[in-house]
């Protein structure tokens, strides 16, 4: 996958936004220093130390997007316990059923997850986050998919496409809200200023799968 100027801009907009930290690294450094973790991957939000980690050369706008989601839904999981059943109820097939918990690992091992590997919760969380990716995708009738050097152009693009959507996602207080739509939380990933994740934690590492 291509490691441009526009997902490396797209990783410090999003980590001004949400106070999340991230580091690029190789993939040699990636194997000696992860030597645990599945190989596989173009990124994973380091559950450790709330640090979001790239692998030099496998990632896009996409898989920048999909792993600052990720600290998102666990300070969610751990201060807004009733709207992350909500998201649990909310994780629907394509012909909109609600999908039980088996069916939510046979989602995401249609995707290549070793759900094996995974705990219960850990599946939850990385459905809903490739959930909010695939509306973040539609949101941005596929912009963060494109590869692009010209990161002002393309932010721009985006922030005239979110304009037409729902202004107020960004003001929403996700400690105290009830409810909340995977669009509308892809449009509060890219749009929110105003939270503060850096002090958000795990006991896991979750990845985002090599597109390459």
């Amino acid at each position: 996958m291509i490691n441009d100027f526009t997902s490396i801009e797209l990783a410090k907009e999003l980590s001004d936004r949400l106070n999340v930290i991230y580091e690029v690294i190789t993939e040699d450094e990636f194997n000696k220093n992860y030597p645990n973790d599945p190989k596989d991957v173009s990124a994973f939000w380091e559950g450790s130390t709330g640090k979001v980690i790239l692998i030099q050369g496998r990632f896009n706008a996409s898989t920048i997007f999909h792993e600052f989601t990720h600290p998102l839904i666990e300070h969610i999981s751990q201060n807004n316990l009733t709207l992350y059943t909500y998201l649990k109820n909310q994780l629907k097939d394509s012909n909109g059923n609600r999908m039980n918990y088996l069916q939510v690992r046979k989602y995401l091992a249609d995707k290549n997850y070793n759900v094996a590997a995974m705990s219960m919760e850990s599946v939850y969380k990385e459905a809903m986050v490739n959930m909010i990716q695939e509306e973040s995708n539609a949101i941005t009738k596929g912009l963060l998919t494109q590869p692009s050097t010209l990161f002002e152009k393309f932010w721009n693009a985006v922030k005239k496409i979110l304009q037409t959507l729902s202004p107020y996602v960004k003001d929403l207080n996700i400690n105290n809200i009830q409810r909340m739509s995977f669009n509308e939380l892809a449009q509060y990933v890219l749009t929110s200023d105003g939270l503060n994740l850096a002090e958000t934690k795990a006991k896991y590492n979750a990845h985002a799968l090599n597109e390459k």
